[in-house]
């Protein structure tokens, strides 16, 4: 049986089932599940959209967690227990969860499930329902290259100057992925995601316009920066980039992970200038919920 969280009893499943989970994206595995948890249980009634936790009981025990994307039109899976390198771990848990979780939200209005995982795990998700519709590289950044140029004008985002977010991103983003994430939202996070989650905003200063709009995240072992560039700097990326990471240095120090997805040509030059080389890659990958009323009345895969 799966169902969500509804009782503190559930918890002491959360705790033994943590250890062996699995993280995605970046959140960090084996941590986070028990604090989000507590989140989804003390603010039952208003939560689940975005913080979810549902778990499986039976002849196998695990749990999947959700929350919402506010970078794009939807929920992402953050978290699923147990993890494929534990024994008896069977491919008929994860999708079991998945399939649950998706005809859940899709109940809520929720119309579209991302996860981003490894390449080399994205056949589960496959399994499930899932399908790529982008690549993201991810660089570590463990210590500063040497040279970096001044920081520049790196401020708060304000109000009025959101509108040049969305100029960015829809200049570099093809138009599949803008059909598919809904364009760059960036709504205000909720007061739940921001107990788990500390994020910023900076956009960068140009003599008459912005050039560039930075977004920091940070949850509990997990740093990463995202970087977007006005199409009119494409060509000096480096200088970008190096001003990126030099406001890193006072204000996010390492070690910390840029995320680029695989059309960001200019940003990946700019790191690479710096000697930041890609160090893995992601599966950007979605599933629409709005087609999970009949899939979920067909049996589930048996878990043993």
């Amino acid at each position: 049986m799966i169902r969500p969280l509804s009782s503190p009893l559930d918890l002491w499943l959360i705790f033994s089932l943590e250890s062996k989970g699995k993280g995605f994206g970046l959140v960090p595995e084996r941590s986070g599940a028990w604090q989000r948890a507590c989140l989804s249980l003390a603010f039952l009634s208003l939560a689940e959209r975005d913080f979810a936790t549902y778990i499986m009981q039976g002849k196998a025990s695990g749990f999947i967690q959700t929350r919402k994307d506010y970078k794009r039109e939807g929920a992402e899976v953050v978290y699923i227990a147990p993890a494929p390198n534990y024994d008896g771990f069977s491919t008929a848990i994860w999708e079991a969860l998945l399939n649950y979780a998706s005809w859940r939200l899709g109940g809520l209005g929720v119309n579209k499930l991302f996860v981003d995982v490894p390449e080399e795990e994205e056949v589960i998700f496959r399994r499930a329902g899932f399908s790529v519709y982008a690549r993201e590289f991810l660089y570590a950044v463990n210590s500063l290259p040497e040279g970096l140029p001044e920081p520049g004008n790196w401020q708060p985002v304000k109000p009025e100057e959101r509108h040049f977010i969305v100029k960015f991103y829809q200049s570099i983003t093809p138009t599949p992925v803008r059909q598919t994430e809904g364009g760059l939202t960036l709504k205000r996070p909720g007061f739940l995601h921001k107990l788990m989650v500390e994020q910023k905003e900076r956009i960068l200063k140009g003599e008459t316009e912005p050039v560039a709009f930075l977004i920091t995240w940070k949850e509990k072992g997990s740093k990463w920066i995202k970087l977007f560039l006005h199409p009119n700097y494409q060509t000096e990326s480096p200088q970008v980039v190096g001003m990126a990471l030099a406001w890193a240095k006072d204000n996010f120090p390492p070690p910390f992970t840029f995320k680029v997805r695989s059309y960001e040509g200019a940003i990946a030059r700019g790191l690479e200038e710096w000697e930041l080389p890609p160090q893995r890659s992601l599966s950007i990958m979605v599933r629409n919920t709005l087609a999970m009323g009949k899939v979920f009345l067909q049996r589930i895969p048996a878990v043993p």
